[in-house]
């Protein structure tokens, strides 16, 4: 009779065996684990739409230009300035070349190969100088010669400005090297070939500077003189 009631007795135990009870849960809980690791048909659509650095290519961001328009802008194939740079000059029409990412306040004209992921953590929205993609020369060169560039040093086509030292440029070598000198964070742009200064007012006619270019490059430049002083004060 004793063996019998032990025989139950451990058969009961083996029934609330705790050890077993938690086994049990924690089958449970891995069997619904495992029903979460599946994705959905929606999420691997989600995860389909957003390109290598996360952006959404089915989005826009909204962007102007310095002088009047605005719009928005297509971030598919987005990851670097220059992918940007191509989208708006499709949405804008014009040529790539005459399309830039700016930072008006700061004075910044941002580099091709700046991540995207980098302007986000600055701007919240996107600011564009717009070119003139149809510069002419003010004053042209008088004969048809080849004459040699102040900027480029080469020789090339007569149709050149003079600039006010006498020195011979083209509107675009002109423009390119203005850039160069508010990257370099210059605050005079000197003839490379007799360190004349050219005052901004040469500058903006000599290189026939779009609007936007005007308002970014007389910000940029002033910025710059102001630092420039700062430096000098407390020096």
């Amino acid at each position: 009779m004793k063996d019998e009631e032990t025989e139950e007795q451990n058969k009961e135990g083996e029934t609330k065996d705790p050890g077993s009870i938690s086994a049990a849960h924690d089958k449970k809980e891995e069997d619904h684990s495992d029903k979460k690791i599946v994705d959905s048909p929606a999420e691997d659509e989600e995860s389909a739409a957003k390109g290598s650095d996360g952006t959404d290519c089915n989005t826009k961001m909204d962007f102007r230009t310095l002088s009047v328009f605005r719009g928005s802008c297509s971030l598919k194939n987005v990851t670097i300035i220059s992918d940007l740079r191509a989208n708006l000059s499709e949405e804008l029409h014009k040529r790539k070349e005459d399309v830039w990412i700016v930072q008006e306040e700061s004075g910044i004209i941002y580099n091709d190969d700046t991540t995207f992921v980098e302007f986000l953590k600055h701007q919240k929205h996107i600011e564009v100088m717009i070119g003139n993609d149809r510069r002419s020369v003010s004053e042209e060169y008088g004969s048809t010669d080849p004459v040699l560039d102040a900027i480029t040093n080469k020789f090339g086509p007569s149709q050149k400005c003079r600039m006010s030292c006498n020195h011979l440029t083209e509107p675009e070598n002109l423009l390119n090297y203005m850039k160069e000198n508010i990257r370099a964070g210059n605050a005079v742009v000197k003839c490379p070939k007799c360190q004349a200064s050219w005052e901004m007012e040469e500058l903006i006619a000599k290189s026939d500077m779009s609007e936007d270019e005007q308002i970014f490059y007389k910000k940029a430049m002033s910025i710059i003189k102001q630092t420039v002083k700062k430096y000098n004060t407390y020096s």
